[in-house]
């Protein structure tokens, strides 16, 4: 093989990597009605019937890594690579509170009752009381 063609593989190989990295992090309401999808740090809320745009919403420094809806429907949780985890009112796209989680967090899941969220990352599990941003144990 040529020294040509390995670098091209190696190139194609980053480049399918880096496209894996972005691909969109999306969550559906409980009711079906509304989809929310993130693509690096903004997050935008569609119709699901119609796909036109309800809200977008930009209040993360670096690329969002999970979304959820509380049961209810009315907030959405986003968390970044940095931890950084916020809770928006979804009827109107306004930050309500910000939480601090492990870095890299992959899953963020509010409990049955809608009182508490769950972050998980590979350094841990962290939960959060959703009125107050406070981490219960």
């Amino acid at each position: 093989m040529s020294r040509l063609s390995l670098v091209a593989l190696v190139v194609l190989a980053l480049l399918a990597g880096q496209v894996r990295a972005q691909q969109a992090i999306t969550a559906k309401s409980p009711d079906g009605k509304r989809i929310a999808q993130a693509n690096g740090k903004q997050i935008t809320v569609t119709d699901a019937q119609t796909n036109k745009a309800i809200v977008s919403i930009r209040a993360h420094a670096v690329d969002i890594t999970s979304l959820a809806y509380s049961h209810d429907g009315k907030l959405l949780a986003s968390a970044d690579k940095d931890g950084k985890v916020y809770l928006f009112d979804i009827s109107t796209g306004k930050a309500l509170r910000s939480l601090k989680a492990n870095a890299n967090t992959s899953k963020i899941a509010f409990s049955a009752d809608g009182r508490k969220l769950e972050a998980t990352a590979a350094a841990g599990k962290r939960t959060f009381d959703v009125a107050t941003g406070k981490e219960v144990k």
